[in-house]
């Protein structure tokens, strides 16, 4: 039996200290045999350095000035090494065997440029600790990044992440992704779990949907100047099918 590519884990945070230790169990638990976790922090001032030194010194801890989330990813995919490319925000979880299942999608359909999942949202309890969420309606599968695994030569193609946005860098991403033709292989099980709790960037809505807005536009833009691409519609972006169809 071959033995599997690397599965690097990216992880971006920004004073993560009473979730990141959740967050990388979940990926410990994930049982994959060669897996490497990167830490990417993004000027963080609380103790989340100190969290990992002391409970997660296997991690590839990388620390700079505050950026924003696409800066802090664009740095991780620098220093990781694996074939295989996943992301976790330091606030979600993976759901166990979820990046084992993304890994033997894209081990069994090798035409297949990115695996994604079903994620399923959580919300945090009021008044409660770190650890109490409880599901918040049914799981859905969509574009999201830590519901992904990505074969490395994905970014070779579609490129990093834009460092103009401070919100919505993953949509404009995934944008771009249909643009060039890259192949997904969507599947039902869930693989992530999303938290959402008073901190979520996503929470401010204002600045969301002014991004929004920008990467929506930029996309229409390139689509005008490059139709050759065969790039999908918008309507296609959103509508996404039913679970192991390919899009």
């Amino acid at each position: 039996m071959s033995k599997r590519p690397r599965v690097s884990v990216i992880m971006p945070v920004h004073n993560g200290q009473q979730f990141i230790a959740d967050a990388l169990h979940s990926i410990r638990r994930q049982g994959i045999d060669s897996l490497e976790i990167v830490v990417v922090d993004d000027g963080s001032t609380d103790r989340t350095r100190e969290v990992l030194e002391s409970e997660f010194p296997e991690c590839n801890y990388l620390f700079q000035e505050r950026a924003g989330p696409a800066s802090a990813r664009n740095a991780g995919l620098a220093a990781a090494r694996g074939e295989l490319i996943g992301f976790l925000d330091a606030d979600d979880l993976f759901a166990g065997g979820g990046l084992a299942a993304l890994d033997a999608a894209l081990a069994a359909t090798e035409s297949a440029d990115i695996a994604m999942g079903s994620v399923r949202v959580t919300q945090r309890t009021a008044g409660s600790n770190s650890s109490s969420f409880e599901p918040n309606g049914q799981a859905v599968v969509s574009y999201n990044l830590g519901s992904m695994l990505a074969r490395r030569a994905v970014f070779d193609e579609v490129g990093l992440f834009d460092t103009r946005y401070l919100h919505c860098e993953d949509v404009d991403w995934f944008l771009r992704a249909q643009e060039h033709g890259v192949s997904f292989e969507m599947l039902s099980e869930v693989v992530l779990l999303y938290r959402r709790h008073d901190a979520n960037m996503s929470r401010d809505v204002t600045a969301t949907g002014v991004c929004l807005a920008k990467v929506l536009k930029a996309s229409l833009d390139r689509r005008r100047q490059l139709p050759e691409r065969g790039a999908k519609s918008l309507d296609e972006f959103y509508y996404v099918r039913p679970a192991r169809m390919r899009v």
